[in-house]
């Protein structure tokens, strides 16, 4: 059975420097979520600060890779 997770934090992960009728232009039409490897962090996108953030992210990215959502 697949399993699925959502993960909910007070402060969001990013926050985007572009409109998404910018992000548009540039990437084309996509699917929700937004994967960020098609963005430039720093310049589209920034991750937000807070100890939060930065711990959940790596986290989600660590299980994904490791196949460890199944």
């Amino acid at each position: 059975m697949e399993r699925k997770i959502c993960v909910n934090t007070q402060t969001p992960l990013v926050r985007f420097k572009i409109t998404q009728d910018e992000i548009v232009k540039r990437i084309g039409q996509f699917n929700e979520p937004l994967d960020l490897k098609r963005l430039h962090e720093g310049h589209e996108y920034q991750f937000t600060p807070g100890g939060v953030t930065r711990m959940v992210f790596p986290l989600v990215r660590n299980m994904l890779a490791n196949n460890n959502h199944k």
